[in-house]
């Protein structure tokens, strides 16, 4: 749900004050997911230096393709995404398509960069990796917002988008996980997983955006993160267990 390179020309850049403060939340945020992260990880614990690089070249990777690939579908459906006037059958579509779109672009970097590594030995590496890629997502997107519409977004957005992204990979990295050591092949098993995570990922979206009822929206979105960090949790701990 982020905002895509060359979307607001004309805007100024420049870093000041606020912008490095901006980044320095940001990074502080995200140091957190990965301390939290690696509670999971203890049996052989993956390099520091590995997942450092997974949340820098997964997270831009992914957050930037998938902004681009946002425009692209505004463009094809004539869709405006948060666009208020938009009937509730083309909102649905809307949220429908980009969210499944960011899922489908941070599970494939992920898989593109760690399926063929040897520090990918162990089914909660799928999680490790997953979720650093999504960390360094939601972290260049919280940043995106907070740059282009004011630091008050990113309390918000910290609290709610970086969780749901987290937590949502965390549903395909054991579709990933299946894929590299049980039966079937890695598009046959992350893509049911992938799937559940877009219509999630959707269902947020629409809450967030397109509901009548802030009240309604608060309540449902937040319904969404409890579920999906919950989910996370379970998956990580059930991960952890099949390493050991």
């Amino acid at each position: 749900m982020g905002a895509y390179p060359g979307q607001y020309k004309g805007e100024d850049r420049t870093i000041d004050s606020e912008t490095a403060g901006i980044w320095g939340v940001v990074l502080l945020t995200a140091a957190f997911w990965v301390i939290l992260l690696r509670r999971y990880d203890k049996v052989h614990p993956e390099p520091m230096l590995a997942v450092v690089s997974m949340v820098i070249i997964g997270g831009v990777g992914s957050y930037y393709t998938a902004g681009y690939t946002n425009a692209v579908l505004e463009e094809l459906t004539g869709f405006r995404f948060a666009d208020p006037m938009l009937s509730t059958a083309s909102a649905v579509k809307i949220t429908f398509l980009m969210g499944l779109n960011e899922e489908f672009f941070k599970a494939l970097f992920t898989l593109l960069i760690i399926k063929d590594a040897k520090v990918f030995d162990e089914p909660v590496d799928a999680a490790v990796y997953a979720v650093s890629t999504a960390i360094g997502f939601a972290a260049f997107e919280n940043a995106d917002y907070a740059v282009r519409y004011g630091s008050a977004v990113l309390f918000e957005r910290s609290l709610a988008s970086m969780p749901l992204h987290i937590s949502l990979a965390s549903i395909w990295a054991l579709g990933i996980a299946k894929g590299k050591f049980a039966y079937g092949g890695y598009i046959r098993n992350a893509t049911p997983y992938i799937l559940l995570a877009g219509i999630l990922h959707a269902f947020y979206n629409y809450a967030v955006i397109f509901a009548p009822d802030p009240l309604y929206s608060y309540v449902f979105a937040g319904v969404i993160i409890l579920m999906t960090v919950s989910f996370m949790f379970f998956i990580l701990k059930r991960l952890e267990a099949l390493s050991t």
